[in-house]
């Protein structure tokens, strides 16, 4: 057997690592529902960084693992019209994931899908009445990347996720579906 068909047990163990990139995220609302009319999407972007730690079993060329990761930055979206300043943005993010995939000599590409978690808030100045309240949204994440050992218990990783998110409150899940999409690289370190 070659020695290269034997590379996945180099990807086992314990790891941790942090991360950063950029999230475009879409709130994609109903507004006919909501009484408005439809004016469209809304769509924003900013940077994103957080941190991440799992765990991988490599076998052959094959390789499953589970990893959660922490995430701060990410969307905000603000808008005024007819009287009205509102805005909403993202705490902070996580998701608990399976990650699955085959390598390619010291590369490792991969596929990932699991539960997402983002805690956000909800502020508007309505006539000059403020309120606030805070929402969590819950939802699906998958997505793909690639990783490669650039030192013995070091490896870099490019990856793109897709976010599915869906609010706890009946009357925002009705005619707002929130989504959003990430691209971010890492910087990890193996304790194997």
């Amino acid at each position: 057997m070659p020695a290269s068909a034997d590379t996945a047990p180099i990807w086992t163990g314990a790891y941790a690592g942090m991360h950063g990139g950029a999230t475009w995220a879409e709130l994609d609302p109903d507004w006919g529902k909501a009484g408005f009319g439809d004016f469209g999407d809304v769509i924003t972007r900013d940077g994103i960084w957080g941190l991440h730690a799992g765990y991988n079993v490599g076998k052959g060329r094959f390789v499953v693992g589970v990893e959660a990761d922490v995430n701060f930055g990410g969307f905000a979206f603000e808008a005024s019209t007819f009287g009205i300043d509102g805005s909403y943005e993202s705490n902070w993010s996580g998701s608990v994931r399976a990650r699955f995939g085959m390598t390619a000599g010291p590369a490792l590409f991969y596929g990932t899908v699991g539960y997402a978690h983002s805690d956000t808030d909800f502020s508007a100045s309505v006539l000059g009445n403020s309120f606030r309240f805070s929402e969590s949204l819950n939802g699906v994440v998958y997505g793909a990347g690639v990783e490669g050992f650039i030192l013995p218990n070091a490896s870099l990783r490019v990856e793109a996720l897709r976010y599915e998110y869906s609010f706890d409150q009946d009357i925002l899940r009705e005619f707002i579906d929130p989504s959003e999409t990430v691209l971010r690289a890492g910087l990890t370190y193996h304790f194997n």
